[in-house]
């Protein structure tokens, strides 16, 4: 069972490191979900992201680019 858009905050509220692992164990199993945090951190635009959400984006973007195969050319 995936999570769509309605399932999805629109700004991630990270409370605790225990959610942002969370967030990436669950990135990590789920290429969907994946692509979802990096859109939603994306939108957030880069003057209104934390510096854990901006740390987040990047690791998200590198694990997604270290992916075979699911290299958006």
């Amino acid at each position: 069972m995936g999570i769509d858009d309605t399932e999805f905050p629109s700004h991630l509220t990270l409370a605790s490191p225990l959610d942002l692992n969370r967030v990436m164990d669950q990135a990590r199993l789920d290429q969907g979900f994946m692509h979802r945090v990096i859109t939603v951190l994306e939108e957030c635009g880069v003057d209104d992201r934390t510096d854990e959400e901006n740390a987040l984006l990047e690791w998200a973007r590198s694990f997604q680019r270290r992916q075979p195969g699911d290299a958006e050319d």
